[in-house]
């Protein structure tokens, strides 16, 4: 099942020959470029030996003429609903930090769900190439943390019932706390009341964040990560 992410956030689906094909710039004494093509590369197999697991499926979007660079990784899990996932992002304009954050994808939908820290892989200093496997290292020993606390996590909001109008609340406190944008909070609250996929048609806190990690997938592909992170934080935080 392709991931939909990169069809609604000013990006565009790429294969990794693609990547390979966006001309890289020159580095300078302050600036290391990584190829796209590579990182990708990179990431997946430093995924692939730490967590042990296989990969499912790999996404790749390009956005601002190839200059930013964003992916999804998935890992097989048997038959679980919830699917181990990476996100990852890097440029070559400087407008993006190279860095990656652990989660999950929802089997049905593949919305994504983000939680735990976003890792930058330093900002494209002349060092980078050097700290780049043990950044990796450390950033996947704590992904199986992540994939667990979402799990968990997923499960306390679907034991959390809630009304139309306290959805409607939670929405509105998302808005005003800037992590759903007004075009991206007007999509979220018809998913609320109307859910593309009818198994977030129950009126529990699960459903309602799968109404707005829907509407995220309209986000630029530079906010992809953050907000997703930001989304969990706050609908948890919510609950305690």
């Amino acid at each position: 099942m392709k991931n939909k992410l990169m069809m609604h956030c000013g990006g565009r689906l790429a294969t990794l020959d693609e990547l390979a094909l966006v001309p890289v710039p020159m580095p300078t004494r302050t600036f290391q470029p990584i190829p796209h093509n590579e990182f990708a590369q990179i990431i997946e197999k430093k995924g692939r030996e730490i967590l042990n697991l296989d990969v499912r499926s790999h996404e790749y979007g390009l956005s601002r003429n190839g200059n930013q660079v964003f992916g999804l990784i998935q890992y097989q899990n048997g038959n679980s609903e919830l699917i181990p996932t990476t996100a990852w992002r890097s440029s070559y304009d400087k407008s993006l930090a190279a860095g990656i954050a652990n989660g999950k994808s929802v089997f049905i939908c593949d919305n994504l769900a983000l939680t735990g820290e976003f890792i930058t892989i330093r900002k494209h200093t002349t060092n980078i190439l050097r700290d780049l496997d043990n950044i990796l290292a450390a950033a996947f020993a704590n992904a199986l943390l992540s994939f667990t606390r979402i799990d968990q996590d997923a499960d306390t909001m679907r034991q959390e019932w809630i009304t139309t109008d306290r959805g409607y609340e939670l929405l509105g406190r998302l808005y005003g706390h800037k992590v759903l944008p007004s075009r991206i909070f007007n999509k979220a609250v018809e998913e609320w009341e109307n859910p593309t996929h009818p198994a977030f048609g129950d009126r529990n806190l699960w459903s309602l964040y799968n109404s707005c990690t829907e509407a995220l997938k309209r986000s630029q592909i530079e906010d992809v990560i953050p907000r997703h992170l930001l989304l969990h934080e706050r609908l948890m935080s919510e609950m305690f």
